[in-house]
């Protein structure tokens, strides 16, 4: 009977391990840890991948079946599916997540246009002709910025001054010239306004490529052309133009460049009048005007500014010589207008008339009227007697320009000048004066303003 006994013990006993095993295996495992796996970790806009999650338990086992969460915490750079199917979108980095209870996983994935250093993909860029292209989200990126850009080749067999203009309906854009091995030669913008991204350069012979690019990373449609044209020089000008006379021209896309880099058209003139100013005046249709005053040599002296959008002038004194006018423009357009010549009816400033005493405040105007200082500009003399040795402060404060002091001697010598000492663009000077007037001279351009003197 105890042998019986032993041997049924022994049968259980041998049963237990059995029987343990099968607890063990049936009950649920805990997720202890996520893994997320992918084919790549960087893509383009408009791409997708595919993630994959894992969940383990705690000796890094595959537990099959348990489904996560997804979830992305830069849906401006990619979105997710609940399948895990990642979407590029725009350049960035895309934060991802899975999520199983309290457990997660993150994934990071970079969203970049695939660089342009290295393509040899570029179209053909045939000059006096008109292009079409489409910025898209799969171009390359020319800089750091990912801007999408679109490549255009040509080349030159002898020295050329080009002209390239790239406009669209929708997103503005960029300009950039490089040689073939990416140098960098130039560039120009579009304007939210609408106006063609534009750029007037001499290459010698050679090849070369122009980029166009999404400013801000826009994509979309554009147009493109390429141009020869040809430099403004002194023989460019179409004729002279006397004191009181008027003349008629219109900007065109065959006119001279101008070293600005836009059209211009000009008239020779001389100036012999001395201590008299010289008034010139434009009007005109289609563009906003400006004049330009140069020398032979196309050499900048002096600017017309726009005095409405269909309207310039240039009021000022110029030295006894020979001179150009240049009607163009530094915003684009063609059109008509009338050039008209005439005598100033500016005077130098003489002696003040206007008085300022030390702890005094008093407001005063510029206007194009007023008379002009021995550099040309605009001005509201002031007198100040100063009694004793004394240093005074001078201040001239405007809200709305910028303010500018020149302080002069009785005999009219320069002793100081400030622009912005005063704080933002107000002008301030300091300075020990002996007992003799003092002129102070308020500068051009200036609508309202304020001096004081303590």
């Amino acid at each position: 009977m105890r042998s019986i006994l032993r041997a049924l013990v022994l049968a259980l006993l041998s049963l237990l391990p059995l029987a343990t095993a099968c607890t063990d295996a049936t009950a649920p495992r805990a997720v202890f840890r996520v893994v997320i796996t992918a084919s790549g970790t960087s893509l383009a806009p408009g791409a997708t991948l595919q993630l994959f999650a894992q969940t383990l338990d705690v000796k890094d086992k595959n537990i099959a079946g348990r489904e996560v969460e997804w979830s992305t915490l830069d849906p401006q750079v990619a979105s997710i599916s609940a399948t895990g199917l990642l979407t590029a979108l725009s350049p960035g980095l895309a934060r991802i997540r899975a999520r199983h209870g309290t457990v997660e996983a993150a994934f990071t994935v970079t969203v970049a246009y695939p660089s342009c250093a290295g393509t040899t993909a570029a179209a053909l860029l045939t000059v006096g002709q008109a292009h079409g292209g489409d910025l898209a989200a799969a171009d390359c990126a020319y800089s750091w910025q990912n801007q999408p850009a679109d490549a255009w080749r040509f080349s030159i067999s002898s020295t050329t001054t080009l002209r390239f203009e790239a406009s669209t309906t929708g997103p503005m854009l960029e300009l950039e010239l490089t040689t073939e091995s990416m140098v960098f030669l130039g560039g120009g913008y579009s304007s939210p306004e609408g106006r063609p991204a534009r750029m007037v350069v001499t290459l010698q012979p050679g090849e070369y490529r122009l980029w166009i690019l999404g400013v801000s990373q826009n994509v979309g449609a554009y147009s493109l052309s390429g141009t020869t044209v040809t430099r403004c020089d002194a023989a460019s000008a179409s004729g002279s133009l006397a004191v009181g006379a008027s003349v008629g021209g219109a900007l065109a896309s065959s006119s001279c460049i101008l070293p600005n880099d836009f059209e211009g058209q000009g008239w020779s003139f001389s100036h012999t009048e001395s201590g008299v100013g010289a008034r010139l005046t434009v009007t005109a249709s289609g563009f906003t005007p400006w004049i330009a005053v140069t020398d032979a040599d196309l050499e900048l002296l002096a600017i017309g500014y726009p005095t409405t959008g269909t309207a310039a002038v240039f009021d000022g004194f110029l030295p006894a010589g020979n001179y150009f006018a240049w009607v163009t423009s530094v915003e684009g357009g063609y059109g008509a207008f009338t050039l008209t010549r005439e005598v100033s009816s500016l005077t130098f400033c003489g002696s003040p008339t206007d008085t300022i005493a030390v702890g005094q405040s008093l407001a005063g105007a510029i206007a194009i009227s007023d008379c002009r200082t021995v550099r040309g500009t605009a001005g509201d003399p002031w007198s100040l007697t100063i009694g004793a040795a004394t240093t005074v402060q001078i201040d001239m404060v405007s809200g709305n320009v910028d303010s500018y002091l020149y302080l002069f001697d009785a005999g009219g010598t320069l002793v100081a000048s400030d622009d912005d000492s005063g704080g933002d663009l107000n002008s301030r000077i300091i300075r020990l004066l002996d007992p003799e007037p003092t002129r102070s001279t308020q500068p051009p351009s200036l609508q309202a303003r304020s001096a004081r003197t303590h």
